[in-house]
């Protein structure tokens, strides 16, 4: 856990912290991310790097939960589940979703996220926390299936868990490519691709022919 003080820094130099250590951990891995270079980069001293943080480990895993805790207010978990119905559904749904592409537009570190959390953890701490993060994220996709089953916009003609399982896949498997092609598509790509995943998505989820199974 980051030292209390990070947490009190000014929101900026937060951030900036976090973004040149999320783009040099992505880019070098764990084991070869240099401290020396994120604090360079960063504009702090090395004292005031372990006056923030134990280690790198430490560092790393603020990196994650931070990234993460970026995309909720805008994105899915801003979705009030129990106030949609078959009408409302989809189109909150691709609001919300619409909230975390542009989150990462506003946050281009948050890209490099990708490729620190798909990566292997460095240490047991590190690999709970992804864990923990793993686990809600299906949670709250779970409750989103149940809802939509419940009011006629998700299909019902699957076993539950099957559908969940691969809803799950096909969002971390385009999740996985974004990570490793962001870099090469610039904003109205990278849009333009997320929307359509979007649709795909939604056409496996949604009953055929958009009528309740």
């Amino acid at each position: 856990m980051p030292r209390p003080r990070f947490d009190r820094l000014d929101p900026d130099k937060r951030q900036r912290i976090l973004a040149v250590a999320a783009v040099e951990f992505a880019a070098h891995g764990f084991t070869g991310a240099s401290i020396n270079r994120i604090i360079e980069e960063a504009g702090i001293s090395k004292g005031a790097a372990y006056y923030y943080f134990d280690d790198k480990a430490d560092l790393f895993a603020t990196v994650i939960r931070h990234g993460l805790e970026a995309f909720r207010p805008s994105g899915a978990e801003a979705l009030e589940l129990d106030r949609l119905d078959r009408g409302s559904f989809w189109p909150a749904v691709l609001i919300a979703y619409q909230g975390l592409l542009g989150t990462i537009r506003e946050r281009p570190w948050l890209t490099a996220l990708g490729k620190m959390f798909y990566g292997a953890p460095p240490s047991a701490a590190a690999g709970a926390l992804i864990a923990e993060q793993l686990d809600r994220a299906r949670d709250w996709l779970g409750r989103l299936v149940a809802r939509g089953q419940a009011v006629g916009a998700i299909r019902t003609d699957l076993p539950g868990d099957l559908l969940l399982t691969m809803l799950a896949a096909a969002g971390e498997a385009a999740d996985r490519w974004f990570v490793a092609n962001r870099d090469a598509l610039d904003t109205a790509q990278a849009d333009r691709i997320a929307l359509v995943l979007f649709g795909a998505l939604r056409r496996l989820a949604e009953p055929a022919g958009g009528r309740g199974a």
